[in-house]
């Protein structure tokens, strides 16, 4: 019979940011095999896990990138005469499901094991977009491009986001800002075979590509993803000690201004260019630039991260961000000059969400990696549940649907706000995290 330990009682502590984790173990037969703990980590089986990983990420937020194509059509074909905060909810569900579910990996994780989690999210997402391809209602693509497709596709993210933080320790920032790669490279290859499609053969067939692809790539994953030996998730959505942690809260803030801000943009940019005069069919393209400027930032981000910091990239980011748009996307009254403001989005903007998900895994062990990033969803997703209707609202009321400039200033407002809470989670980790009182931050 094989060394073996187990481990009969855990707890976790938190003060000022820096957790502790203490654990009893019972041995039976002697001491475990350390190889064991060192199970290929950061070599071999790691890179494979962050392969498929970032697999699963281009297909969802592919479709994601694919939804503001699908917001557009909605907003001047197919729901025209439908209330545009009405018409926010298909894509503002959706978005919202993609991030407010992922507290919910955990105890399905722990419940049910890795395997039964990923095989119900690549059934119920990809199904999701099956069954959206036979609607023609507004609530109906809510239910279904909204619900089913936010909701497997929540699972799936941050499935691949924990399994890539426990199966990485030296590399995993650098790990996760691949992984973040997945949302701009989605874009490069989902856009223009999803806009092709649209503009050929309808919206029920670009649905129906979008399950394909979505369900073949995602059933990869079940049989490839695995935990490292010994990896039990948290039984519970969400551990309440994180609560205390100053810093995971001021990251919390960060994300619901954030996500406040750049949902505005891919729900409303393309609109506004078309109403400018743009070719309606050539704005989707638009996405493509969008996506390889933010894929360009991400980039940057492994190049330069390790001097810069990512939390200092964050307060330049948003901060950038928030001026650009106000002095371009808000006062355009041409063509070129909204272009040229998409690109430097695309690049600017890049770092925000990505950003989050990097700073848990290098701040907290692996243990609280899935509850902490669960938290950070939730504030984005519930920032887009908000940000969703309200600028509807406003862009119906207020702009009485034929003026941006109200709701652009929503968003350079938030970009702001997000910018100055960046500076504050600088601030805080200087003075009060001793481990990052020197050094890039």
């Amino acid at each position: 019979m094989g060394k073996e330990n187990r481990i009969s009682s855990c707890a976790n502590t938190v003060v000022d940011g820096e957790f502790s984790r203490k654990c009893s173990f019972d041995s039976v037969n002697g001491t475990e095999n350390q190889s064991n703990l060192k199970e290929q980590v950061d070599t071999g089986r790691a890179w494979l896990i962050l392969a498929v990983g970032l697999a699963n990420y281009i297909v969802l937020f592919g479709c994601y990138m694919s939804f503001g194509i699908f917001q557009s059509y909605y907003l001047k074909v197919m729901f025209s005469d439908t209330p545009a905060d009405v018409v926010s909810w298909i894509s503002t569900v959706s978005t919202s499901l993609m991030l407010v579910c992922g507290p919910v990996a955990g105890p399905l994780m722990s419940v049910l094991g890795i395997k039964p989690t990923l095989a119900l999210g690549s059934i119920l997402g990809p199904l999701g977009l099956l069954l959206a391809s036979f609607s023609s209602q507004v609530w109906q693509l809510v239910l279904t491009q909204g619900v089913m497709f936010g909701f497997g596709a929540a699972i799936l993210i941050n499935c691949s986001v924990t399994l890539t933080s426990i199966w990485f320790e030296k590399k995993r920032q650098f790990a996760l800002v691949v992984l973040s790669f997945g949302s701009p490279l989605g874009g490069l290859f989902f856009v223009p075979v999803i806009s092709f499609v649209l503009n050929g053969v309808g919206l029920s067939w670009a649905f129906r590509i979008l399950f394909a692809i979505s369900f073949v790539i995602t059933c990869v994953g079940v049989f490839v993803l695995k935990p490292r030996q010994g990896f039990k998730s948290d039984s519970k959505p969400l551990n309440l000690s994180l609560l205390k942690d100053k810093y995971i809260i001021l990251l919390v803030l960060y994300c619901l201004a954030t996500g406040m801000a750049e949902l505005i943009p891919f729900q409303y940019f393309l609109a506004s260019i078309v109403d400018m005069g743009f070719n309606k069919g050539l704005s989707y393209n638009l996405l493509l630039i969008f996506c390889g400027a933010s894929l360009l930032c991400r980039i940057t981000m492994v190049l330069i991260s390790n001097r810069v910091g990512i939390t200092n990239m964050m307060l330049v980011s948003n901060t950038l961000t928030g001026i650009f748009t106000l002095a371009m996307w808000y006062t355009s009254t041409s063509i070129p000059t909204s272009l040229v403001y998409y690109v430097i989005l695309g690049y600017v903007s890049g770092v925000g969400f990505s950003a989050g998900p990097v700073l848990v895994g290098a701040q907290y062990p692996k243990e609280l990696v899935s509850q902490a990033n669960g938290l950070l969803y939730l504030a984005y997703g519930g920032s887009y549940l908000i940000s969703g209707p309200l600028a509807g609202f406003i862009f119906d009321k207020v702009g009485h649907r034929t003026s941006y400039s109200e709701v652009i200033l929503v968003c350079g407002a938030f970009y702001l706000l997000s910018g100055a809470i960046a500076l504050g989670i600088r601030i805080y980790s200087r003075k009060y995290i001793p481990r990052l009182k020197n050094g890039p931050l």
